[in-house]
């Protein structure tokens, strides 16, 4: 039920655009620091990845996939957005799974206790969301790579946040 709540926001959303427009869609594991990525450093302010903080900022709205949907929303939200003329920047964010689900600063067991966030994620739906999430979305970049109305952009997040060619090939296998 959430997620059809959700989609519907997003789709009334896109709504209120103008063709041309541009859209942000994350894509990545759970806890995988997608926000994180794209942002900057809190000490000197300097973005991590100019690239991807400069679409951030220029983006009229977000679908902020929650990696639990394992890049499958993809294609509905490409079909969304080219039917109202938009274009959409597809930013995916590498992590080492084993590394997000227990680091000690911000890690998916850390945030579960966290009593001003508190998200936990089942450890199965975690592991899919970078298994099948990272095969699913290169599945995705690979038909659409092409298409004026997709962009996409990869981040590394081990560490400080930098950008990729690609998915990484161990993530795909």
């Amino acid at each position: 039920t959430a997620n059809a709540i959700a989609k519907r926001a997003f789709v009334q959303e896109l709504d209120k655009l103008k063709p041309g427009d541009e859209v942000l869609v994350t894509v990545g594991g759970c806890g995988a620091g997608k926000g994180y990525a794209m942002g900057a450093d809190k000490k000197t302010g300097e973005p991590f990845v100019p690239q991807a903080h400069a679409i951030k900022k220029r983006v009229k709205v977000v679908w902020d996939s929650a990696g639990d949907q394992n890049a499958t929303e993809n294609p509905w939200v490409q079909k969304e957005t080219e039917a109202r003329g938009l274009k959409v920047n597809y930013v995916y964010v590498h992590a080492d799974p084993k590394a997000q689900w227990a680091h000690p600063e911000r890690g998916v067991v850390k945030r579960a206790g966290d009593p001003n966030d508190g998200r936990m994620v089942d450890s199965k739906v975690f592991a899919d969301s970078y298994a099948l999430g990272a095969k699913n979305h290169q599945a995705f970049y690979e038909s659409n790579q092409d298409n004026p109305s997709a962009s996409f952009i990869f981040l590394e997040n081990s560490g400080k946040p930098k950008q990729l060619a690609g998915i990484p090939k161990e993530a795909l296998s």
